[in-house]
C-alpha cells in the first residue's frame, strides 16, 4: 500500500510539474520576440539556411579570425557546432520557420531537464522532498527559463549532462553498459557546445577512477568508449577540412591566444604569441582570469545545473 501511494505520489508531483514547466515558459516566451542573442541567433539563422536548402551557410560573418570573404554565403559553425541549428531544421520542416516553433522545441528541453531533474533527485537520495526542491530550482532559475526560449544549447547541454549522471549512478563493478549510455549523451555534447568535450572526458575519467585498483585495465572497454565518443566527431571534422582547410577551425584553437574575446571582433588582428603577450602581464591575466570565471559559471550554474544543486 505505501509503495502504491509513494509511486502514485512520484507520477502526479511529475505531471504537476510538466504541466507548470509548460505555463512558465509560455507566460515568459509571450514577451520574447527573437531567438536570443549570439549563439542562440546564429543558430536559428544557420537553421534558416539549411530549411531554404542553402546548407550550412549564413549571409554575414560573426568573427574574423578565419579572414573570411565579404561575399554572402559564407561558411557556418567554423566557431559554434552545428547541433542547435540541425535540431531546429528539423522541428522547422514541421511547424516551420518561425520563432515560436524554436520556443516549443526548448519548452521540451526544458521540461526534459525538469522530468530528469526529479529522477536524479530520487535516484541519488531516495528522498522526495530533495528531488521536489531540485526539480523547483531548475523550473524557476530565472537563467533556466531565459535559455528554455532561446535558441541556444544550454538546455539541451544540461539535459544531457544529468541523463550521463543518472547512467553512472547505476554503475557497479564489472557493469560496463552505464559508462556506454553515459558516453552516449557525452558524444553528442561537441556537436552543440564548443566546450562539449568536457562531458564525455568526465564519464570517461569516472571509468578511469571506478577501476583504479584494477591491476589490469581492460582495454577493450577504454577503446568502445573513446569509439563512442570520438568516431561520430569524424564527419564534421572532415566537412572542416573541406570547407576550412583544417579538422578545427581557427577560432576554438585559437581564441586561447588572443589577450581578449573582444580581439575576435578585430579585423586585421595577428593570432600569435606576440599578440597574446602585448597587453603587458597584469592585464592579459585580468582578461583570462575573467575569461576562467565565465567558463566555470557556464559550466556550473548553466550546462551542469544539477551538479550545483547536489
Amino acid at each position: 500500500m505505501k509503495e502504491t501511494f509513494a509511486r502514485n505520489r512520484v507520477v502526479i508531483t511529475l505531471v504537476l510539474l510538466l504541466l507548470a514547466v509548460g505555463v512558465t515558459r509560455y507566460l515568459y516566451a509571450r514577451s520574447v520576440s527573437a531567438p536570443g542573442i549570439m549563439d542562440a541567433l546564429y543558430n536559428y539563422h544557420v537553421a534558416v539556411s539549411l530549411f531554404e536548402g542553402k546548407g550550412f551557410t549564413v549571409d554575414y560573418v560573426w568573427n574574423f579570425l578565419q579572414r573570411p570573404t565579404k561575399a554572402a554565403g559564407h561558411f557556418s559553425h567554423g566557431y559554434w557546432p552545428p547541433g542547435m541549428s540541425v535540431l531546429l531544421m528539423v522541428v522547422f520542416y514541421i511547424l516551420g520557420p518561425t520563432i515560436e516553433a524554436g520556443q516549443i522545441l526548448m519548452a521540451i528541453f526544458s521540461a526534459g531537464l525538469v522530468a530528469v531533474t526529479f529522477w536524479l533527485g530520487l535516484r541519488l537520495f531516495e528522498d522526495y522532498r530533495v528531488a521536489l526542491y531540485a526539480s523547483l530550482f531548475i523550473m524557476l532559475n530565472p537563467v533556466v527559463v531565459y535559455h528554455s526560449c532561446a535558441t541556444d544549447s544550454t538546455v539541451p547541454m544540461a539535459l544531457l549532462v544529468n541523463l550521463a549522471l543518472i547512467a553512472l549512478s547505476y554503475c557497479k563493478s564489472g557493469y560496463f553498459k552505464p559508462y556506454v549510455l553515459a558516453m552516449a549523451a557525452g558524444t553528442i555534447c561537441p556537436y552543440l557546445r564548443v566546450d562539449g568535450f568536457i562531458l564525455p572526458l568526465f564519464v570517461l575519467a569516472h571509468y578511469l577512477w571506478f577501476h583504479r585498483k584494477e591491476k589490469v585495465k581492460n582495454w577493450t572497454e577504454i577503446g568502445i568508449l573513446l569509439a563512442i565518443w570520438l568516431l561520430p566527431q569524424v564527419p564534421w571534422a572532415l566537412r572542416n577540412y573541406m570547407v576550412f582547410g583544417t579538422f578545427w577551425p581557427a577560432t576554438p584553437l585559437t581564441s586561447a591566444l588572443i589577450p581578449s574575446p573582444d580581439d575576435m571582433f578585430k579585423y586585421n588582428i595577428r593570432v600569435s604569441l606576440r599578440t597574446l603577450f602585448g597587453a603587458g602581464f597584469s592585464s592579459l591575466m585580468a582578461m583570462k582570469l575573467d575569461a576562467l570565471w565565465q567558463l566555470v559559471y557556464a559550466l556550473v550554474f548553466k550546462q551542469t545545473i544539477i551538479l550545483f544543486v547536489f
